[in-house]
């Protein structure tokens, strides 16, 4: 602190009002610009990072807390009207707003068709698994602009992906059965046994089909 720096030089600090909220602003200053630094840090290795393997659950606490403690910086600093508050807290909470676009995008149920339609919104071409598919392009495509867009989209995808898995289940279902079957009065026919069982399957399935068909979701199926 200013203290310290005085004494460096063996000079004395005069005992003055002004001297000591000098040096308690340096001191706010100091603790701005760590701030600032850190962000700056987590920034320039989240960007570059593949968007897949991104942690985003670690990102967003580490975002929450360094937002927290610019925020109440910028409340006790009003007065100063210091740039670098705002201005940091303002890259903060920009990236803060854009992490439901992340975990909108990490969605797994999304699936070749979604991503064809975020690019028609876009209307900019990008491959999502290539290696430079980063939160860095992200941005530079200008998605974080449509993000209303594709949080409709990945949440469409939700919604097909459990119709996918409800067809899925139901040919398993079907793939297992064994159905008994034996010959019907020696005419060379025959007839399936124990049909209860199979019958009960066949309707249960068919309701869970028919509700699917009312679905605003079946299209791609």
């Amino acid at each position: 602190n200013l203290r310290r720096g005085l004494g460096i030089f063996k000079i004395e600090q005069p005992p003055s009002k002004e001297i000591a909220a000098l040096d308690k602003d340096l001191d706010f200053l100091e603790q701005v610009w760590e701030l600032t630094k850190e962000w700056e840090g987590n920034w320039d290795e989240w960007k570059v990072g593949k968007f897949n393997e991104l942690v985003t659950t670690d990102m967003e606490m580490t975002a929450g807390n360094l937002f927290k403690k610019l925020n109440r910086l910028s409340r006790e600093l009003k007065e100063k009207n210091w740039e670098i508050i705002e201005s940091s807290k303002g890259k903060v909470d920009q990236f803060r707003r854009t992490m439901p676009l992340i975990q909108d995008l990490r969605n797994d149920a999304m699936r070749d068709r979604h991503w064809s339609q975020i690019k028609t919104e876009v209307q900019k071409p990008f491959d999502h698994l290539a290696e430079d598919f980063t939160l860095g392009k992200i941005i530079e495509l200008g998605l974080d602009q449509f993000s209303e867009q594709i949080s409709e989209i990945s949440a469409a995808a939700s919604k097909e992906l459990s119709i996918e898995q409800a067809i899925a289940e139901i040919a398993s279902i079907w793939e297992d059965t064994n159905l008994d079957i034996g010959p019907y009065k020696d005419r060379g026919h025959f007839r399936l046994k124990g049909t209860d069982e199979v019958f009960q399957q066949l309707e249960d399935n068919q309701v869970t089909l028919s509700t699917m068909k009312a679905s605003r979701y079946i299209k791609p199926f």
